[in-house]
């Protein structure tokens, strides 16, 4: 259930290269994230059929916009950047769902005193906000039910690894590297 029309999925593993992302004495979230994205990759075309791409799959550094130019590309359905929470609370999960915030980019008016709208590339997350919000509630409902006694709490956030993806978009924090 819910996974209707989504055919292709992009994987977008957190960090890369020199920035590490979070990190404590014996892991960093960079090589977390991407060992995470290969197992959820290969559980996803095994169980589900679905074409899973990586926006890396090494120890790479990439901007956002070459991480959206993945997705975009490629057409995908869905993107989940993979990012590792970190919370000076040890008790704490670290986990939430991430979308888009709704006023990133601010008010967007039509070009060339036309009527007709073009979106400037950083709003392209605005084509399907709704569907990102649907997409976050059922990744927080699954992973509930499927981790016991974990929270993930829907929020949002100006993100820009977000900002530019054309389709789905979410960013999920796992566990708390503390």
């Amino acid at each position: 259930p819910g996974t209707k029309g989504v055919r292709v999925v992009v994987l977008d593993p957190g960090h890369g290269g020199l920035d590490t992302g979070a990190k404590n004495a014996n892991t960093m979230e960079k090589d977390l994230a991407l060992t995470i994205a290969r197992k959820v990759r290969t559980a996803l075309q095994g169980r589900l059929g679905m074409t899973v791409l990586l926006t890396r799959d090494s120890d790479v550094a990439m901007d956002n916009e070459a991480r959206s130019a993945v997705a975009n590309n490629n057409q995908a359905n869905l993107f989940i950047s993979l990012h590792i929470g970190i919370s000076a609370n040890k008790l704490d999960s670290g986990s939430s769902v991430f979308v888009m915030n709704e006023d990133f980019g601010g008010p967007v008016v039509p070009t060339s005193g036309r009527d007709r709208l073009f979106l400037p590339w950083y709003l392209g997350y605005r084509t399907a906000a709704p569907a990102s919000e649907q997409i976050a509630k059922l990744l927080q409902d699954e992973l509930t039910k499927t981790i016991p006694g974990w929270k993930f709490p829907l929020r949002n956030a100006p993100l820009g690894v977000l900002s530019s993806v054309t389709m789905p978009a979410v960013v999920l924090e796992i566990g708390n590297l503390n």
